[in-house]
């Protein structure tokens, strides 16, 4: 996907990140300050290449620990933040 969109990929040195169900995959690259949009807001987090195959792109700790307070209801599958000032509410 990021060759796709078109991202300069950063190669660095290989490590391995444990993923929820307990394997671990081999990241030998990354995009630095990667720019998503949701809700007219702009986020920008440095995102590790991960060859998942699932999805196109997962909220890591280092990203989320970047916007502050955020109350997750996994029952209902929200996630609620607060980010230069605006609500945001993830489903």
């Amino acid at each position: 996907m990021a060759l796709h969109l078109g991202c300069p990929i950063t190669p660095q040195s290989s490590i391995q990140v444990v993923v929820a169900h307990g394997s671990r995959l081999e990241v030998a690259a990354m995009v630095k300050e990667f720019k998503w949009k949701i809700q007219q807001t702009t986020f920008t987090f440095d995102i590790f290449l991960i060859p998942l195959g699932c999805c196109e792109l997962v909220l890591g700790i280092e990203g989320l620990v970047t916007l502050g307070y955020i109350v997750c209801n996994f029952d209902k599958l929200v996630m609620e933040f607060k980010f230069q000032g605006n609500k945001h509410m993830l489903r």
